[in-house]
């Protein structure tokens, strides 16, 4: 994908099973995502042919935690459209 200043972007897309507001951000239920951290694209996607929603984060290095195998943390809000 290419932003307006022809600039281009490097996806990371997952499939979402759950999505939970938390205290400190947010918690994302996947499938697959222990070394997430180490793809060098500049945004995650999570979504789901059974959810209408689409979750998407811009990577921001050290705000954002690989709990497990199946969960993702991060610190700040997606990307509103």
């Amino acid at each position: 994908m290419v932003n307006k200043n022809n600039v281009e972007g490097k996806f990371q897309v997952k499939p979402l099973d759950s999505f939970e507001k938390i205290r400190n951000g947010y918690k994302i239920k996947s499938y697959n995502i222990k070394s997430l951290d180490e793809k060098p694209v500049d945004y995650f996607v999570f979504a789901s042919h059974e959810k209408p929603e689409v979750y998407v984060f811009k990577k921001i290095d050290g705000k954002y935690t690989v709990l497990d195998d199946k969960t993702i943390q991060f610190e700040y809000d997606p990307i509103q459209f």
